[in-house]
């Protein structure tokens, strides 16, 4: 995590005034505390103990909201992508269903905040950590998007659904350079894809839903690499289609 806390961001943002689209201003509203209660059973519903820094936050604030943005600290709910993350921890949604998430680790460490989309299918990287993620959203609100995309950072889902650029074949992923991808990509299918998102930046991510709604998502450990596992029969399906459309 970069040199300040997620409650120093918040702190040096207190007071300051920020203006939505229409011109409304607004500024930084804390929620009352999280409750020794609540917090004991956050950790409980984590794979592991609370960050120090998470549970400083959480006695000063549940939540913030700044304009119509909230975010929830406790957890909200939102698009669920199963194998994305350990414990994919939602802090905040957009209305629509798709919300941005924390990617809690097996140890309890709260690592990279991510954006998960159904409409298109996509998970998109957001932010390295949860300090610079409240850097992102205050920043953003300095300069909302003028086309009202719900997105933070300059990201286009859009592309990253038509293109998956950063997606290549798990055959192509066992001859590479990179032990971890290597030996990720041997336990894979053929037809699997490959994304490794250690090197991505804000708005980088893969398609979740490139081998339909079935597709599985697999991650090798807590690594920032990923698989997308087309279903059963998939390959069979599309032959046939091919077959009938004389292809």
């Amino acid at each position: 995590m970069g040199s300040s806390t997620p409650w120093e961001v918040l702190e040096r943002a207190l007071g300051r005034e920020f203006s939505a689209e229409d011109g409304e201003p607004g500024r930084i509203e804390l929620e009352p505390p999280a409750s020794p209660g609540e917090i004991e059973a956050l950790e409980r519903a984590l794979p592991g103990p609370l960050p120090a820094d998470v549970r400083a936050l959480l006695e000063r604030t549940r939540g913030v909201s700044v304009l119509s943005e909230e975010v929830e600290l406790l957890g909200t709910t939102g698009q669920y992508l199963e194998g994305a993350a350990t414990h994919q921890h939602d802090v905040m949604g957009d209305g629509c269903g798709n919300s941005w998430f924390v990617d809690v680790r097996a140890d309890g460490t709260w690592g990279a905040v991510h954006f998960a989309c159904h409409d298109p299918p996509v998970m998109l990287l957001q932010s390295p950590d949860l300090a610079t993620f409240f850097e992102d959203l205050l920043r953003w609100l300095e300069s909302p998007d003028s086309e009202g995309d719900a997105l933070i950072s300059a990201m286009d889902p859009k592309d990253v659904w038509g293109q998956n650029p950063l997606a290549r074949p798990s055959a192509e992923a066992r001859a590479s350079d990179d032990g971890r991808v290597r030996d990720f990509a041997r336990g894979l299918p053929d037809e699997a894809l490959v994304v490794d998102l250690r090197g991505a930046g804000p708005g980088e991510g893969f398609a979740w839903g490139c081998f339909g709604p079935e597709t599985e998502i697999r991650r090798a450990g807590d690594e920032l690499i990923f698989a997308l596992v087309p279903p059963e029969g998939h390959g069979r399906r599309r032959g046939l289609l091919a077959r009938l459309l004389g292809r």
